[in-house]
């Protein structure tokens, strides 16, 4: 489990870079957000792909993680002997050991952080649960109102609360509505109305519930961060595109977004109101001119085609690499707190020091 961890938040970030030089404001903001959608399955999939072959036994004699031994001279067939207990020593058997203070380090709290990851994993998985059921008091204890926009049933939640405006599905298609927003003038209202349906057409709540439980998985993973907001990000760029759509001037939807800016926000759901309204603003009246050659297939390509090659000869380079922490961590604990340099015997598990 830690392999297919590591392997899938490895294969991640070509693809995080790939879509930074490649396809950012490269091409329409669908296939952006479809190219991250990729990048993100084609990490989480292609390692489930590799052969268990890749993996690597512990103490199995390989290249990776085997090396013959010489502390200052060289040890041949004849000495062997003095190092271990076998009858017929191995010389390819026989695992170079030098002490590491960040090994060492890690090793000797590696209790600590393993509940330090597990508690973090079950805080987000929890915190996902109360969202979910906040969301459910509110649809309870709010007053509906069913509403049609451009032909979509929705219901509109009046909840007495100052709550800023979004949207999110929970069985049926909420709006969480305020009314202050009476005052603003019917095209207005239409504009944060479809803002709204575009997030429920995009599945945004599906969305963010996908990326909460993907955070259990890939917690220390910064590019998964940096992922998560730039989608936060296009579902804002796409439903501002169809709010603006209800206005004669862009100018004018813009001037509502900064109007109703708010700090109230509301688990799970995508709000009209966002913390990166600058970004917004500038895109949607500045939007970047697209690239005229065919960016979005070639990265997508490129992409599919680098985690598919790669996901085997990484994945085998991370089990490698585990097992070989794993072996200095058997080691260190059989031989004296201050040596700093040894001998490993796998075929007898003995520990020899230069000094022995």
């Amino acid at each position: 489990m830690i392999s297919y961890i590591i392997t899938s938040s490895l294969l991640v970030i070509p693809t995080w870079l790939v879509y930074i030089f490649l396809v950012r404001n490269r091409t329409s903001l669908r296939r952006q957000k479809t190219y991250l959608y990729v990048a993100v399955i084609g990490s989480l999939s292609f390692p489930l792909l590799v052969s268990p072959s890749t993996e690597i036994s512990l103490f199995g004699p390989s290249a990776s993680n085997i090396e013959a031994i010489g502390f200052g001279h060289q040890i041949d067939h004849a000495s062997l002997q003095n190092y271990c207990r076998c009858e017929n020593p191995n010389y390819a058997h026989r695992i170079r050991y030098r002490a590491n203070g960040w090994y060492n380090f890690l090793f000797k709290h590696k209790i600590w952080f393993t509940y330090a990851i597990l508690l973090a994993m079950g805080g987000v998985g929890l915190t996902f649960v109360l969202q979910l059921l906040y969301l459910h008091r509110l649809v309870r204890s709010s007053h509906k109102e069913s509403i049609n926009i451009d032909g979509q049933n929705c219901v509109l939640l009046h909840t007495g609360k100052s709550h800023s405006v979004g949207a999110f599905r929970l069985g049926k298609s909420y709006i969480v509505w305020q009314d202050e927003l009476a005052e603003l003038t019917t095209q207005e209202r239409l504009a944060i109305f479809r803002h709204e349906l575009s997030h429920l057409k995009q599945f945004n709540t599906l969305e963010k519930a996908a990326l909460r439980l993907l955070q259990c998985l890939w917690l220390i993973n910064p590019v998964f961060y940096v992922l998560r907001k730039e989608l936060n990000l296009l579902s804002e760029f796409l439903a501002d595109e169809s709010g603006a759509s209800a206005l004669a001037k862009k100018q004018s939807y813009a001037h509502l977004l900064v109007h109703l800016q708010s700090l109230n926000n509301i688990p799970l759901v995508m709000h009209f109101q966002h913390s990166q309204l600058r970004k917004r603003i500038e895109r949607l009246i500045y939007p970047p001119a697209p690239s005229r050659l065919p960016v979005w297939q070639m990265a997508v390509g490129a992409i599919f085609a680098f985690q598919y090659f790669c996901a085997s000869p990484l994945a085998a380079r991370v089990s490698s690499t585990l097992n070989t922490l794993q072996t200095y961590e058997v080691i260190s604990q059989k031989i004296a707190p201050d040596a700093r340099e040894a001998v490993y015997c796998t075929d007898c598990e003995t520990v020899c020091t230069q000094d022995e």
